[in-house]
């Protein structure tokens, strides 16, 4: 059993995330990108908000990003979470500005999260193994232990 096999699993066939499921699955993080103008959008959409065209494609980012806003959960109130507190970071892509993806923020304790700290993403397994997650973790304390 591993830590996340109690989180609650979504409905990972939905059209406009199944790419995104998938993405983590493989080991990376997917947005969808307008196949027109270029802008990348997250959450997917089902038009391109800028020029309004209805072809987007899903392209990898790296899994690479810095802080944007955070919060701390002190209550228990997600069946298979890590025991609080725990952080929730909205992370923005380094090589996708204006990109933010949320995950669980580790290796650190909640007071000593700041706002612009670079991070790097893992993608652990949860759901009984049915999905995956994006776990963020400060670059640095990545670095040292060689992942």
């Amino acid at each position: 059993m591993t830590q996340f096999d109690e989180v609650a699993v979504p409905d990972l066939e939905n059209e406009l995330f199944a790419p995104y499921w998938r993405g983590l699955k493989a080991g990376h993080i997917e947005v969808q990108c307008c196949t027109r103008c270029g802008t990348f959008q997250w959450p997917p959409l089902t038009i391109c908000p800028v020029c309004h065209t209805a072809t987007l494609d899903w392209v990898e980012r790296q899994p690479m990003g810095k802080v944007f806003v955070w919060t701390t959960v002190h209550h228990p109130s997600a069946v298979g979470h890590p025991d609080v507190p725990y952080v929730v970071a909205v992370v923005e892509l380094d090589d996708t500005p204006g990109v933010r993806v949320v995950g669980l923020l580790t290796g650190l304790s909640w007071h000593q999260v700041e706002a612009g700290m670079p991070v790097v993403a893992t993608f652990p397994t949860a759901g009984q193994g049915q999905m995956n997650l994006i776990l963020w973790t400060p670059r640095e304390m990545a670095q040292e232990a060689g992942t």
